[in-house]
């Protein structure tokens, strides 16, 4: 066996190994139920005004004048649509530094990948569905056991929210339509 064959046989143990570990699904699970959203703000530098005119925050100017305002604020027929107008979710991102933690998970949904570096190295990365890189390590791995676990009681918490929120909504809905009925039809 090659050097080569060698490496080939580490990197399918280590695959195997994290897989066996629900690294993935543990990570994302804390990424998303402890995390923050990463939030991207005028559509990445570009966007489109309200007749598909093309134009640049970056550049601050307008590429297609297709706009008619006035300078005393009569006939301004379109507003520019300002960053807050165009906000989108690209990803989740947990720093565990705010815990005395140096762990930080990520995930981009723009391109597919999840990430983690402890103490500043990387030791996971996932990329569309395939392991990339996986360092095993007691260090980290004891940590992300009891953050999954934090974020398991966590997604249990929302759940049960979520859970009362929309048995409130739908007590709501169905005392406005027994109103209804009694306001209408008299029942």
């Amino acid at each position: 066996m090659n050097a080569r064959e060698k490496i080939e046989q580490v990197i399918e143990q280590r695959r195997a190994e994290a897989a066996s570990k629900n690294l993935s699904i543990k990570l994302m699970a804390i990424a998303k139920h402890l995390g923050k959203p990463i939030l991207m703000h005028g559509a990445g530098g570009h966007s489109t005004g309200p007749k598909g005119e093309y134009y640049s925050f970056n550049q601050h100017q307008i590429l297609d004048a297709d706009w008619s305002w006035s300078l005393d604020g009569e006939d301004e027929e379109y507003e520019m649509p300002t960053l807050e107008d165009t906000v989108a979710e690209v990803g989740v991102q947990w720093d565990g530094l705010s815990s005395g933690m140096n762990f930080q998970i990520g995930y981009s949904n723009t391109s597919n990948m999840l990430k983690a570096t402890y103490a500043g190295y990387l030791v996971y990365r996932e990329i569309r569905g395939v392991i990339d890189c996986y360092i095993p390590s007691p260090q980290w791995e004891t940590k992300l056991e009891s953050l999954y676990q934090l974020a398991q009681k966590r997604a249990k918490l929302k759940e049960q929210e979520q859970t009362a929120d929309n048995k409130e909504r739908g007590k709501s809905r169905l005392t406005k339509v027994l109103d209804y009925l009694r306001k209408q039809w008299g029942v």
